[in-house]
């Protein structure tokens, strides 16, 4: 679903676990991305600045760092930082960030940025695995894969053993 939008020029800027929906159809898994009310055309879309509330906190894990410093800039990379922090909670059963109960301190842990690694979470995932998934994770867009493709396809070979 992110490949077929991004070719088109959106991104989606809601991924998060209650958007991705998997259904069984003819006895298949199928799984669908939803809620597209917030994609832009990334080439063109003025972006405005965003506003912490309470609510976006809880959902801040699955923000790639770009929404908050430099908004302007969004591309389609953004979506491979929330699918890689959908994944990794998928697999944890534990968001990426660390988010403290006291609000200041919960500001705090959003600018930093520091995940916990995901094998300090669940130690049986592959290394392989996991380093896929940090590297989609990464701070700065440029260190991501080029694209939602890249990102699969690592994936898939790193589940393989490839």
């Amino acid at each position: 679903g992110l490949n077929y939008a991004h070719a088109r020029h959106f991104i989606h800027r809601d991924i998060k676990p209650t958007n991705v929906i998997v259904a069984e159809i003819d006895g298949k898994e199928i799984v669908k991305l939803a809620d597209f009310a917030v994609a832009r055309v990334y080439q063109t879309a003025p972006f405005s600045g965003l506003s912490l509330t309470a609510a976006m906190l809880n959902l801040a894990s699955f923000m790639p760092p770009e929404v908050l410093f430099n908004y302007q800039e969004i591309n389609p990379l953004a979506d491979q930082y929330s699918l890689a922090a959908v994944v990794y909670q998928l697999l944890t059963g534990a968001a990426v960030l660390e988010m403290p109960r006291e609000e200041r301190q919960r500001y705090s842990s959003l600018l930093r940025r520091q995940y916990v690694p995901m094998r300090e979470r669940r130690d049986d995932v592959p290394p392989a695995l996991a380093d896929v998934i940090h590297k989609a994770l990464a701070r700065t867009p440029s260190q991501r894969y080029a694209d939602i493709t890249e990102f699969r396809q690592a994936m898939i070979r790193a589940v393989q053993g490839d």
